[in-house]
């Protein structure tokens, strides 16, 4: 099954409206507010084996849960060709569970990329400047979120969008 490890974020007032906005450009498509979530580590392929391992390490994890700001916009590759439009934050409490996460994945798995949290709000079709966005929301408050559990998610990939199911989760305390 394909898979990712990530804490979900449930919709708040407060981001919907970019969402709303991004909606409008027919080269974004936005995900549904339902299914949003911050990923710590996409692990791609995994075996009914692994599965049970991570779930079974997931379960031994001890963290506390925390509150996460989104402060920002910003874009992969770049505002000026972006392909991902995202929410960003500087948790510092993010970073650390980033890297609780990172002890107990296989060390394959690990991207050797330097960790970027954030928020995927939405994918462009194609590479898209990003620049009046940003500007329109520079001043908006993205919103404060509780994170209270840290899953182990299964991804099916469909037309209409992808389809998420949590397989286990780890409450943090």
């Amino acid at each position: 099954m394909r898979a990712f490890i990530a804490v979900p974020i449930a919709p708040s007032r407060d981001l919907p409206e970019v969402v709303e906005y991004l909606r409008q450009f027919r080269n974004l498509k936005v995900p549904k507010n339902d299914i949003m979530h911050l990923t710590l580590s996409f692990l791609g392929e995994i075996d009914g084996d692994l599965k049970d391992k991570l779930c079974n390490r997931l379960s031994n994890l001890s963290f506390g849960k925390f509150s996460m700001e989104l402060r920002e916009l910003g874009a992969f590759p770049g505002e000026g060709k972006a392909r991902v439009v995202f929410a960003g934050t500087d948790s510092t409490e993010i970073v650390e569970l980033y890297e609780r996460i990172a002890g107990i994945i296989p060390k394959s798995m690990i991207d050797d990329r330097k960790f970027v949290p954030h928020l995927t709000l939405a994918r462009a079709r194609s590479p898209t400047s990003i620049s009046e966005i940003k500007k329109k929301f520079e001043k908006a408050d993205l919103g404060k979120y509780e994170v209270e559990k840290v899953c182990l998610y299964r991804s099916v990939l469909r037309p209409e969008g992808p389809e998420y199911t949590e397989i286990c989760c780890a409450q943090l305390i």
